[in-house]
């Protein structure tokens, strides 16, 4: 009996440990979308104060209160890709690599094609400006991408 216990002690379970770099990396994923979904979700709330104010502008065309109403509800839902992502690369899971980049490059790709398309500028300011908002993103892109090596498929 006493021999099962000692066993049983020096039987150690091998449970795969997450790097320090990805335990912060997933810690600041979680605070940066939370407060994305509160913004996003606080700026579509507010279309109609938006809307009152492009009007005094130029008029208020409709397709620009259309547009910034898809813009911020993506902008809402895209987070919340970010967070399950992060939660499931926090157990070590592949797949939540792509859910985070799935969560990640819909806003980068939608202000991309506002920067560049619904400007009409296709100059070096704009291009410089479209890649400059993205920049904590794509770094994000790549920070998890560098950990991937850890995560289970």
């Amino acid at each position: 009996m006493e021999e099962m216990d000692i066993l049983d002690e020096l039987e150690v379970s091998v449970v795969p440990k997450r790097s320090n770099f990805l335990m912060v990396l997933c810690i600041l994923t979680w605070v940066g979308s939370g407060l994305s979904i509160i913004v996003y979700g606080y700026l579509y709330l507010m279309l109609g104060q938006l809307y009152r104010t492009l009007e005094s502008f130029d008029g208020g065309r409709p397709d620009e209160l259309n547009w910034f109403m898809w813009q911020y509800l993506i902008g809402a839902i895209a987070p919340v890709f970010c967070i399950l992502g992060a939660v499931l690369m926090w157990k070590l899971k592949r797949v939540g690599f792509y859910v985070y980049l799935l969560g990640q490059l819909t806003p980068i790709i939608l202000s991309f094609y506002t920067w560049l398309i619904v400007t009409g500028k296709y100059n070096s300011e704009t291009v410089f400006f479209a890649v400059l908002v993205n920049i904590i993103p794509i770094g994000f892109i790549i920070m998890y991408a560098i950990n991937i090596r850890q995560l289970k498929r």
